[in-house]
């Protein structure tokens, strides 16, 4: 990561974004490609830790996830956060061993527990996770969202300190932003539309103001509009599509 992190004024407008996504979070009970690909991602090493797993390559491999032998609550309930019953996925197999350490050696586990920690900091990283592979599959938003009621349940951790947390994560990944041809007027919008969005995909209003921004860009010049889909691949693929099919039709 390049820079400082950033850290956006809270505006009236931007609260009104990110209102629907702290409803989704309050929706339990409070006791007080893979997102590992995300560019500037400070939230979880995620090829490091699966490195000390034993997974060649830090790449996960959902055939190596099997020699894995968790509690079976906790397997049978996040295994359906993405895609089937089974733990198939990097973020569901981060999520398992979280909750089910005895499933790997002390060695391993410590060496996993430098990368993710245990406790509230490493529930935070994976609420934090399963947020940005929202961002990335929005479509998909809803079972992601059940990953972080989950660990926030387990972990006991409050709806507006998994968003502050999140919040300042997007802040980090979004200050390494190469400019290229941008304007720094461009690219502090970009910024601040890309981490509404990042907050709160689903929400109309987000994809909105990205989308009028995006035109007025791409009215101004080709080249700064094709730098902002290239900057959008690093974060939400979706995101990136969406407006790569505006301009190429």
């Amino acid at each position: 990561m390049n820079g400082k992190p950033v850290s956006y004024p809270r505006k009236r407008r931007f609260d009104s974004i990110k209102a629907p996504l702290i409803g989704a979070l309050m929706g339990f009970a409070f006791c007080a490609h893979s997102v590992a690909l995300f560019a500037g991602n400070t939230v979880v090493d995620v090829p490091g830790v699966l490195r000390a797993l034993g997974f060649p390559g830090g790449v996960f491999d959902p055939v190596h996830a099997m020699d894995y032998q968790f509690d079976p609550a906790i397997e049978a309930k996040v295994g359906r956060f993405d895609r089937d019953s089974t733990v198939d996925t990097a973020e569901e197999l981060l999520t398992a061993l979280h909750y089910s350490p005895a499933a790997v050696g002390k060695k391993t586990r410590e060496s996993v527990e430098r990368l993710l920690p245990p406790g509230r900091e490493g529930a935070l990283r994976l609420c934090s996770l399963w947020l940005l592979k929202s961002a990335d599959t929005p479509s998909h938003g809803a079972r992601y969202r059940e990953a972080v009621r989950y660990i926030g349940e387990r972990s006991k951790l409050r709806a507006g300190e998994i968003l502050d947390f999140y919040e300042q994560k997007v802040a980090e990944m979004l200050a390494g932003i190469n400019p290229g041809p941008l304007t720094a007027r461009e690219l502090s919008e970009l910024k601040e539309h890309l981490s509404l969005y990042m907050i709160s995909p689903s929400d109309d209003k987000a994809v909105g103001a990205f989308t009028a921004w995006f035109l007025s860009v791409h009215g101004r010049s080709v080249s700064k509009s094709g730098a902002v889909i290239q900057i959008l691949s690093g974060y939400s693929s979706s995101l990136a599509d969406t407006m790569k099919k505006l301009i190429v039709r």
